[in-house]
């Protein structure tokens, strides 16, 4: 049913997009997910897994130590909606500044649509960094915390290394995700040929759309702070 779809806890998500190599390319997540016990639960957790000897063909080792990272926070259902809003239209407003200091041809650019009106697959691709958030912050020692209720020292600002691994971690999300679609690289992106300029290493991005990846990284933590939620670190 194509209106269905599946609930998977943060950690193994998290898991399966930023786990460095896939000893058999797409063919080693087919075979985690087809030899998972699904259909146990309502989400798709690290306890449905098949046992670590499987996984160990299919994954290098990192794919257990980012399981086993674990956040105390979690975005409800529709905090990850609020999110995945903000974070398109975040991009839409990139973009357009983008258009308009670009080449006068840009200028007649198709104006977006809002964010109801995209199909229900550019929605999700707004939701995956939204939901991945906490989990990749855990990864580098953050932690969500209760504003009002927290005593000591909370952080203004992700430490400028933490924000380039995190839009280092959302590019390679965004990389794969495409791969999966059958995008490959070329010098100009060619969306009706399945070619994209950005399918390269995050280093070797345009600096206008490493802004993209960044601006993922500023919404995020600016919400946080607007729902009442602070920010530490270990």
């Amino acid at each position: 049913d194509p209106n269905d779809h599946l609930d998977i806890d943060p950690r193994l998500l998290s898991a399966f997009l930023g786990v460095k190599e896939y000893n058999h390319g797409a063919r080693s997540m087919e075979a985690i997910v087809s030899l998972s016990r699904l259909g146990q639960g309502s989400c798709y957790g690290p306890s449905d897994l098949p046992p670590k000897e499987v996984i160990r063909l299919h994954v290098s080792d990192d794919f257990r130590k980012l399981l086993e990272e674990e956040s105390s926070f979690r975005l409800d259902h529709s905090q990850i909606e609020v999110l995945a809003e903000r974070i398109y239209n975040a991009w839409v407003e990139e973009k357009e500044r983008q258009r308009m200091v670009g080449p006068i041809a840009a200028m007649a650019a198709e104006q977006p649509k809002p964010f109801k009106d995209v199909s229900e697959d550019e929605k999700e691709s707004n939701r995956l960094p939204a939901r991945l958030t906490m989990a990749r912050m855990g990864g580098r020692g953050y932690q969500v915390v209760v504003a009002d209720s927290h005593d000591g020292p909370s952080l203004e600002k992700l430490h400028p290394s933490d924000v380039i691994a995190l839009a280092h971690s959302e590019h390679r999300r965004w990389v794969r995700q495409k791969l999966v679609q059958g995008f490959a690289y070329s010098k100009s992106t060619i969306r009706a040929y399945l070619l994209h300029v950005d399918m390269c290493e995050f280093d070797d991005v345009r600096i206008m759309d490493q802004k993209l990846d960044f601006g993922i990284i500023e919404t995020v933590t600016e919400y946080l702070k607007e729902i009442g939620y602070a920010l530490t670190k270990n």
